[in-house]
């Protein structure tokens, strides 16, 4: 399991690099530009037998392989924020991939 943090200056948006086997890859969406919008779920390894492994969620405009394939891929969090119609503050968060 690779998790490694790439520290970016002047205020950037932090990355991390993670290692995994694809467990699923679906289309969820379209860009206003008509591109498509790819969830792909990684499974990382489990640190010992008792503990289940993590699984993470990665947003990117390209498939990055098929179901049942390792990768190690680049992501940086993304944080978005809105007001919903009941006043109410909203704050999803998703990984995406860097390009």
């Amino acid at each position: 399991m690779t998790e490694k943090t790439t520290p970016k200056a002047n205020g950037a948006t932090p990355t991390l690099w993670i290692t995994g086997r694809i467990q699923s890859a679906d289309q969820v969406g379209t860009t206003k530009d008509q591109f498509p919008i790819l969830e792909t779920i990684v499974c990382m390894p489990a640190p010992d037998t008792y503990t289940a492994p993590k699984r993470l969620c990665v947003r990117s405009n390209a498939k990055l392989g098929q179901p049942g394939e390792d990768i190690t891929i680049e992501v940086m969090p993304v944080l978005r924020s809105w007001l919903d119609k009941n006043k109410k503050w909203q704050h999803p968060h998703y990984l995406e991939a860097v390009k």
